[in-house]
């Protein structure tokens, strides 16, 4: 980190909009993938077994 030699103070609020764009990625990710996993399971156990 470096300093300035004047020693004014530049405040600067933390931001977190790569994870919060990391987390909706990854949010995307998991349902596409749920989705995925149950059209599989449908096809391969047959209609209605998952929810009975």
């Amino acid at each position: 980190m470096s300093r300035i030699g004047s020693g004014d103070v530049i405040v600067v609020k933390p931001a977190n909009n790569v994870y919060t764009a990391l987390a909706a990625a990854a949010f995307v990710v998991v349902t596409v993938g749920l989705i995925l996993f149950y059209i599989k399971a449908e096809q391969i156990l047959g209609s209605g077994v998952l929810f009975q």
